[in-house]
């Protein structure tokens, strides 16, 4: 058997006000752009440079994936921005593993009503997707991850920690 097992690509869904935005800036900064051409070469060159590099800001903001990876014992997500930076959202050893649940699931209760636990979420926002979450310890404190794997990451995960992995 391989130490390879599984990973998945989920595209994270922008949001309608991130998509606004970007838009919004594009607008201004070709509308600046053709002021630069037609009226002001000099006085609207700076808005029209700013505008465009706010458009760039925002377009790395608006294209986000997040990548699992199950590799022999360990979990680990991480975060796409505009396919060039990649930054560790967890890295999970699975001996640390509490549960890993559907959301919303009754066993997780106990988990979301501690105030020391900290949450975070690496979801594609999309309204229909299956989201479960992991329970694990970090350093003396109980983390939650929302994340979104697939059938064969959840039968291997299964297999291996039967007890702590519902469905």
């Amino acid at each position: 058997m391989s130490i390879f097992e599984n990973t998945v690509m989920i595209k994270k869904r922008p949001s309608y006000g991130q998509l606004f935005l970007q838009y919004l800036f594009i607008a201004f900064a070709i509308l600046c752009g053709l002021g630069t051409i037609t009226i002001s070469p000099l006085g609207l060159f700076v808005p029209t440079v700013l505008f465009a590099f706010f458009a760039y800001l925002m377009h790395g903001s608006c294209d986000v994936e997040y990548e699992y990876t199950y590799i022999e014992g360990e979990l680990d997500i991480d975060k796409i921005k505009a396919k060039r930076k990649r930054k560790k959202v967890a890295k999970i050893d699975l001996d640390e593993l509490i549960l890993i649940a559907p959301e919303g699931s009754g066993e997780l209760n106990q988990y979301y009503r501690t105030s020391d636990s900290k949450k975070k979420k690496a979801v594609s926002g999309k309204p229909n997707a299956k989201i479960y979450d992991v329970v694990y310890r970090e350093n003396n404190t109980t983390s939650i991850i929302s994340f979104e794997p697939d059938e064969k990451m959840l039968d291997t995960l299964r297999k291996r920690y039967t007890r702590k992995v519902l469905l």
